[in-house]
């Protein structure tokens, strides 16, 4: 029996023989899904990102983020995730880079803190 050979939309078999050449790096998808992609709302754009996204524990283990925070952020929709029947699905990143975000702003209000209570005593 001959396997049939599935039927591809252009950026879709482009993305398909990158895999093959790239391996599934993430790096590799994300370079090649913006070098394709004219804008980032292209259907080649979209494809890549879908395919990079991880499951939510696979993500917290990557991004050393709690997975109870991952989700709050899923359910507000601050990273890119989908929701597959129960379980979320994330871009890693924007995860990290919210994660980073976040821990800048917090570092920031720290020293702002301190240059406050500095000053008063």
């Amino acid at each position: 029996m001959m396997k049939q050979k599935l039927q591809l939309a252009p950026y879709e078999q482009r993305l398909y023989d990158a895999l093959i050449v790239l391996g599934n790096s993430s790096r590799a998808w994300k370079a090649f899904a913006l070098e394709d992609a004219s804008a980032p709302d292209s259907a080649a754009h979209r494809a890549a990102r879908k395919l990079l996204m991880q499951h939510i524990g696979e993500a917290a283990r990557q991004t050393e983020i709690p997975p109870s925070t991952l989700r709050r952020w899923c359910a507000d929709g601050l990273v890119m995730a989908e929701k597959r029947g129960r379980d979320w699905f994330v871009d890693i990143d924007d995860a990290v880079f919210w994660r980073d975000d976040v821990v800048a702003r917090r570092q920031k209000s720290q020293q702002e803190r301190r240059a406050r209570d500095g000053g008063h005593e």
